[in-house]
C-alpha cells in the first residue's frame, strides 16, 4: 500500500530517543534488554547518549564474548556495571511470552507441569514451575537441585533429565 491509494493508512514509529523519553516519562526504566546480540557498539551509545537507563548485560543468550564486549561497551561510556535496587512498588508480570521461558521450551517439563497448572495464571503462580524455569535457564547448581529435587513434583523421567542438564 503506498500513499495515496484507497486503503492507505499512514502509520510511525517512535525514535529510540522518543521511546526512551517516554519510557522515562511514565516513570520506567529505558534498558535495552538483551541487545547484545543486535546492537552494535556506536548502537548502544547512541542509546546512552539518547538517555537510555541501563543494559542488560546478563542474559542466558548472551555468551562469554557478548558479555566481556558489553562490559568493555559499558566501561568506554563511563557507565558503571550495577543492579540497582529500587524500594519494592507494584509488581508487573512480564507478558505471557517472557513467563516461564526456558520451561516452555522444554516439553517434557512443561507438559508435567501443564497437567498440575493447567492454566496460564496457575502455572506463572507455581514456585515448582519456576524452580524448574530456573534450572533449565542455567541459574541454580547441581548441590541446589539435589536438595530440592524430590519437592519438585517431576517424574522419574524428568528429574532424571533436569539432573542431566544441570551442572
Amino acid at each position: 500500500m503506498a500513499a495515496g491509494q484507497p486503503a492507505y493508512v499512514p502509520t510511525w514509529r517512535l525514535t529510540p530517543a522518543e521511546g526512551i523519553r517516554w519510557i522515562q516519562g511514565a516513570g520506567g526504566l529505558a534498558v535495552l534488554a538483551h541487545g547484545g546480540k543486535t546492537h552494535s557498539d556506536q548502537a548502544i551509545s547512541q542509546l546512552v547518549n539518547d538517555g537510555l537507563d541501563g543494559l542488560e548485560i546478563l542474559h542466558p543468550e548472551h555468551g562469554t564474548m557478548e558479555v566481556a564486549r558489553l562490559r568493555r561497551v559499558a566501561a568506554e561510556l563511563g557507565q558503571e556495571v550495577t543492579t540497582r535496587i529500587l524500594p519494592a512498588s507494584t509488581f508487573y508480570l512480564a507478558e505471557d511470552y517472557h513467563q516461564k521461558y526456558s520451561l516452555r521450551g522444554k516439553k517434557l517439563f512443561y507438559e508435567e507441569l501443564a497437567a498440575v497448572y493447567p492454566t496460564t495464571e496457575e502455572l506463572i503462580a507455581s514456585t515448582a514451575a519456576a524452580r524448574i524455569n530456573g534450572y533449565l535457564g542455567g541459574y541454580g547448581t547441581k548441590a541446589q537441585l539435589d536438595r530440592e529435587l524430590d519437592i519438585l513434583g517431576l517424574s522419574p523421567e524428568a528429574s532424571e533429565d533436569l539432573l542431566r542438564r544441570v551442572r
